[in-house]
């Protein structure tokens, strides 16, 4: 009986061991720009943009390397750092949605995140497939209600011919407000019904542009272009801003308009 007891114990230390090890835990998150992640288990840190080729979000890594001093009877050394970014356009290797570094083992382990003065930063230690971190966050923004940035009303569609026209539209935003990107357009009559793509272009002034597409769809009267940009701090984006937004028809055939985001003075 006290055999039978003691396999049981065994199996389900196991059991905790392996699930509770595995699971991936968030470590930072900045609404907007991005989230870190830590699999202990495999010793990995997972960095994520929250807007890909729309915000950065920027991080470095930062731990001690150790050698075992015999005398003294501790370890010493210097520290050594990683810092890169995901969702961004300065370099090639920016442009990932998400970026797997190595989690050190048995080190003290700073990550900072963030974009221009919204930061925040994680202390944090590796044991045994376990990690424990303290947190910091500053965000340098007041930060108000959500706004949408988007046209009165919806735009008119334009056939495109080879040539975007500048946009005749512009809508001016409160630099002290989050601003969501979710503009909408009217389908011309002869399209109603029809199979088509959506799409959406957004560049930025600093030259950063991203462009959004959707899976097929059946056209009603009218469309609205929601790709996630949801509650941005005008602080991380470059204005103005221009955004397209369009869709194309099976036939080939584009329909599209935009506008402009400028900031209040």
């Amino acid at each position: 009986m006290k055999l039978f007891k003691a396999s049981v114990f065994t199996i389900v230390v196991l059991i905790l061991c392996q699930t509770g090890y595995s699971a991936e835990k968030t470590i930072l998150t900045i609404k907007g720009i991005g989230t870190v992640k830590a699999d202990p288990e495999n010793r990995l840190l997972i960095f994520t943009a929250a807007n890909p080729g729309v915000v950065p979000m920027e991080f470095s890594v930062c731990w001690n390397e150790l050698n075992w001093n015999e005398q003294k009877g501790w370890f010493e050394g210097s520290q050594k750092c990683i810092q890169s970014e995901v969702g961004g356009w300065q370099k090639p290797q920016f442009t990932a949605e998400s970026k797997k570094i190595p989690l050190p083992h048995y080190r003290t382990v700073t990550i900072t995140i963030g974009r221009y003065s919204n930061i925040a930063r994680a202390v944090c230690r590796e044991n045994d497939g376990q990690i424990g971190c303290l947190t910091i966050y500053k965000s340098g923004f007041t930060v108000l209600n959500c706004k949408d940035a988007n046209p009165s009303a919806p735009l008119t569609p334009m056939t495109y011919s080879g040539n975007l026209a500048p946009p005749s539209t512009t809508v001016s935003v409160n630099p002290i407000y989050q601003i969501t990107i979710n503009p909408s357009m009217t389908v011309a009559p002869e399209d109603t019904g029809k199979r088509a793509t959506l799409y959406m272009y957004v560049v930025q002034k600093n030259g950063a542009a991203k462009l959004f597409s959707s899976q097929p769809i059946i056209l009603g009267n009218e469309v609205e272009f929601n790709f996630g940009l949801k509650c941005i701090p005008t602080g991380m984006l470059s204005f103005p801003i221009t955004v397209y937004v369009g869709y194309r028809l099976s036939d080939g055939t584009i329909r599209y308009n935009g506008y402009t985001i400028t900031l209040t003075q």
